[in-house]
């Protein structure tokens, strides 16, 4: 949580920092994309590919090739369910939601020209949300044996992101993103590996 808010606040202050003489462009838009979380070693699990991440984000550029900003993003992920033996009780987990927060900053080569290669990273958190249910009465003290509790759960973990990906000028002041954004790389279930699209549009520029 305290990741969230500190990622929350520092791209609260780089957006008010558009105001600043070295800036020259303040850019909002949103992004939509799939992405697939990690599992036991593999880069990409079955059960939680194809998951839609979408959400709005706001960017100060600085010399036409250093982008700074925050970003936002939500992903809903799939429900788990199954039968426990020789107990035979079932249980479901469902309303599994995940809600992402992070500063970027990211560098543009080829200054002026309409296509262009970035690289970056990111820092901030995401939460993680879930509701946990049993039957018959009395199964939740067996819950244990999947590592779960009943009721809904909320748990946040911090995140550290590597940014690729190329921008298109498609109009004076409209600039298409796509990329690939590897949030905890290498870390198992909370790997989370992102291809995006976002669309934003700059609101002033000297």
């Amino acid at each position: 949580m305290r990741n969230l808010r500190c990622a929350l606040l520092l791209s609260g202050l780089v957006c008010a920092a558009a105001s600043n003489v070295y800036a020259q462009a303040l850019e909002i838009g949103a992004s939509v994309g799939t992405s697939c979380k990690g599992s036991d070693g593999s880069f990409c699990s079955d059960t939680h590919s194809a998951l839609r991440t979408m959400g709005p984000y706001a960017a100060v550029w600085f010399v036409d090739q250093l982008q700074i900003g925050g970003r936002g993003a939500w992903l809903r992920q799939p429900d788990l369910d199954g039968v426990l033996f020789p107990e035979q009780f079932a249980f479901a987990i469902t309303e599994r939601r995940r809600m992402i927060a992070e500063a970027e900053v990211t560098w543009h080569f080829r200054p002026g020209k309409r296509v262009r290669p970035y690289l970056g990273g990111g820092l901030g958190g995401y939460r993680d949300r879930e509701l946990v249910t049993c039957e018959p009465v009395g199964c939740e003290a067996r819950l244990t044996r999947i590592g779960r509790r009943a009721g809904e759960h909320r748990q946040s973990h911090s995140t550290r992101t590597f940014i690729a990906g190329l921008s298109v000028d498609v109009l004076p002041r409209v600039r298409v993103h796509d990329g690939w954004k590897y949030h905890n790389p290498f870390k198992d279930e909370l790997a989370l590996s992102e291809v995006f699209v976002a669309v934003g549009y700059r609101f002033w520029s000297p």
